[in-house]
C-alpha cells in the first residue's frame, strides 16, 4: 500500500488526475487529494504521502512554495503544470520529474513506473537543491543534480569538460581531473546539457565547446587537456555550426 497526495487548486484536475492514477497503479494506493494549499500542508503531516503530484500554480501560491513550508520531505513529488514553465529547468537540473497538462495517460503511468523504482530512496536534499536553483537570478548559475549509486554530486556546468555514454550510465568528466558515473542515461541529460554550449559530437560523447581544441583527420577532436574523441561524420556540421 502507498498513499498518494495530490495538490493542485482545480477541483477537477484532481478528480481527473485520481481517476488516471487508479487506472494506472497495478498496486493499491490511498488517494487524497486537495485544493486548499494550508490544508495539503497539514495532510502532509498527518497522511504521510509517499508520492506528492503537485501543481506548480496554485494562485497566490506555488508548487515551490509548498515545498520550502514542508517540515518533512520524505516522499517523492512529481510536478504538474498547465504550461512549459519557466521553473521546468530548475526541475530538469535537481534530476526531478514532471508532467505537462493536460496529462497523457502514457506519461502518466512511465512516472509512476518511476517513483515505484525510487519510493524507497527519497532525496530531501534534491528539493533543496531546487529551492537553491531557483534563487538565482539567472539559469546559468544553476548548478547540475548527479545522482550516483552512492550519493548526488551537484556540479558547477561550466567546469565540465564532457560525458560519456556507457549503457544505462553516464560517465561526467570534469575540470579538475576527477569524474562520476551518473545511474541515468545520456539522453536525460543531453536536453540540458545542449542550451549550456554543449555539443553531441558522437552517439556516445558530448563535450563542451570551450573545452575543444582541434580536428584531425576530419574525423578525431582533440580536447585541450589532449582527450581524443572520435568525431561522427553526421555530426561534424554540428560541431562547426
Amino acid at each position: 500500500m502507498i498513499n498518494i497526495l495530490i495538490v493542485d487548486d482545480e477541483l477537477m484536475a484532481t478528480k481527473t488526475l485520481t481517476l488516471m492514477i487508479q487506472k494506472s497503479l497495478e498496486i493499491k494506493a490511498e488517494i487524497k487529494a486537495e485544493t486548499d494549499f494550508q490544508k495539503a500542508l497539514l495532510l502532509v503531516d498527518s497522511f504521510k504521502p509517499d508520492l506528492i503530484m503537485l501543481d506548480i500554480m496554485m494562485p497566490p501560491h506555488t508548487g515551490f512554495e509548498f515545498l520550502s513550508q514542508c517540515r518533512h520531505r520524505n516522499f517523492v513529488i512529481i510536478f504538474t503544470t498547465a504550461f512549459d514553465h519557466y521553473a521546468i529547468k530548475a526541475i530538469k537540473f535537481s534530476a526531478l520529474d514532471y508532467l505537462l497538462k493536460p496529462i497523457a495517460a502514457t506519461e502518466l503511468k512511465e512516472a509512476l513506473n518511476r517513483f515505484l523504482i525510487m519510493k524507497s530512496n527519497a532525496k530531501p536534499e534534491l528539493y533543496n537543491h531546487l529551492l537553491d536553483n531557483l534563487r538565482m537570478t539567472d539559469s546559468k548559475q544553476y548548478t547540475l543534480a548527479i545522482p550516483t549509486l552512492e550519493k548526488i554530486h551537484f556540479i558547477d556546468i561550466s567546469q565540465l569538460i564532457r560525458c560519456e555514454s556507457d549503457s544505462n550510465y553516464t560517465w561526467f568528466y570534469l575540470q579538475n581531473g576527477s569524474k562520476i558515473i551518473a545511474s541515468k542515461t545520456m539522453k536525460h541529460f543531453e536536453p540540458i546539457l545542449l542550451e549550456h554550449q554543449f555539443v553531441r559530437i558522437h552517439r556516445s560523447h558530448l563535450v563542451n565547446r570551450k573545452f575543444m581544441d582541434a580536428i584531425h583527420h576530419q574525423e578525431i577532436l582533440v580536447l585541450k587537456d589532449g582527450t581524443s574523441l572520435p568525431l561522427s561524420r553526421s555530426r561534424k556540421n554540428d560541431l562547426l555550426g
